[in-house]
C-alpha cells in the first residue's frame, strides 16, 4: 500500500442549530509527495440534508451526492478519475472531520491488485461570497510599514476583517529542521547540513487564537532569501469564538502570483533563535479575492 503525505489547511468547524446544515462547504487535500497534488472538494446542503458537490482531481471535475443523516454523517461516491475512484466520507459536529478514499484497481480474476489510501481532514462552511470579499477588500488600500527591528517579535496585519487588530506581539515563535526523507515533520532537534526543510509556528498566547504556519521546503543553508510563491505552504488564520479567518498560499497549490507576493529573509542566527523578516507577506484567503499581508519580524526559538 502506497503512504500519501499530505497537509490539509481547513480547520474551521461550524455550529448547527438542530439537525439543519444547510449551506455551502469546501475541503481542499494537499499532497506534498504524490500525484495529485491538489484535490478540491465542494458541496451544498440543501434544507432537507441532500447533499450534492463537486470534486476537482488535477484538472478532472467530477459530481457527487449523497445524504446528510440524523447524526450529521455523511457519504459520496465518486465517478472514477484515471485509474482511481473516490468516496467522501464525512461528519457535521464540532470537528467538521472528512475523509477522501482512494481506490485503485489494476488488473482483473486472480491478477487483479487493489489499493487503497484516504487523506484525513476537515471542511469548512463558506459564507462569504466572492463579489462580497472583493467589495469589500478593494476599499482598504495595502498600508505601509517600516520594517524596523526592535530586537523583538513584532508583526503589522493588514486584511478586510481582522478580529484582533493590527498589531501583533503576544505571540511564540519556533522554527525546526528536518530531513523529509528521513525524518519525521518537527521532530528533527537541530539544524544539519542534510536539512532540506524547515518550519516556522507562530501562535498566540492564547491558545486558538491566531496561528500562522510557513513550511519551506528544497532548503539550502547557504540561501537566506525567499520569495513568497518559493514557498511550499503557508497559512494564517484567526479564531474569535465561532467566526474564522483563514488564508492559504504555497507553490504546490500554484496559487495565483497576486496573492503570494512578499518575502521571507532569515535577518540573523543564534544557537537558540532565528530571527525571521517578513516583508509585504501575502498569503491569499480561501475566498478569492481577499488576502491577509504580514510585515514584521519573528524571533523564533529552535525546537530542542
Amino acid at each position: 500500500m502506497r503512504k500519501l503525505i499530505f497537509l490539509l489547511i481547513l480547520n474551521f468547524p461550524i455550529l448547527a442549530f438542530g439537525q439543519n446544515y444547510e449551506g455551502n462547504y469546501r475541503a481542499i487535500f494537499f499532497n506534498l509527495f504524490s500525484d495529485p497534488k491538489t484535490i478540491i472538494a465542494e458541496f451544498e446542503v440543501k434544507s432537507d440534508n441532500s447533499l450534492s458537490g463537486k470534486i476537482k482531481v488535477d484538472s478532472i471535475i467530477k459530481d457527487f451526492t449523497g445524504t446528510v443523516d440524523k447524526k450529521g454523517k455523511f457519504e459520496a461516491v465518486i465517478e472514477q478519475v484515471g485509474n482511481f475512484t473516490y468516496k467522501l466520507k464525512g461528519k457535521f459536529d464540532k470537528d467538521n472531520k472528512i475523509s477522501l478514499v482512494q481506490r485503485s484497481q489494476v488488473g482483473s480474476g486472480l491478477n487483479k491488485s487493489v489499493s487503497e489510501n484516504s487523506l484525513e481532514g476537515n471542511f469548512a462552511k463558506v459564507v462569504v461570497t466572492e463579489k462580497q470579499a472583493e467589495s469589500v477588500s478593494n476599499l482598504q488600500p495595502q498600508p505601509k510599514v517600516e520594517l524596523i527591528d526592535n530586537g523583538k517579535s513584532w508583526l503589522k496585519i493588514h486584511h478586510s476583517n481582522p478580529f484582533f487588530g493590527s498589531e501583533w506581539t503576544d505571540f511564540k515563535a519556533f522554527v525546526g529542521f528536518g530531513v523529509s526523507s528521513k525524518t519525521p515533520l518537527g521532530t528533527e532537534s537541530r539544524k544539519t547540513p542534510e536539512s532540506d526543510y524547515f518550519i516556522i509556528s507562530v501562535k498566540s498566547q492564547i491558545e486558538g487564537q491566531q496561528e500562522l504556519r510557513i513550511n519551506l521546503q528544497n532548503y539550502k543553508s547557504e540561501q537566506k532569501n525567499w520569495k513568497q510563491n518559493e514557498i511550499q505552504v503557508t497559512s494564517y488564520r484567526e479564531v474569535n469564538g465561532e467566526n474564522r479567518n483563514s488564508f492559504l498560499a504555497g507553490a504546490t497549490l500554484k496559487t495565483d502570483s497576486r496573492y503570494a507576493e512578499g518575502t521571507l529573509e532569515m535577518v540573523k542566527e543564534t544557537d537558540t533563535q532565528i530571527v525571521f523578516k517578513l516583508a509585504n507577506f501575502k498569503i491569499k484567503r480561501l475566498i478569492k479575492d481577499d488576502f491577509v499581508t504580514l510585515n514584521g519580524f519573528i524571533y523564533a526559538d529552535k525546537f530542542k
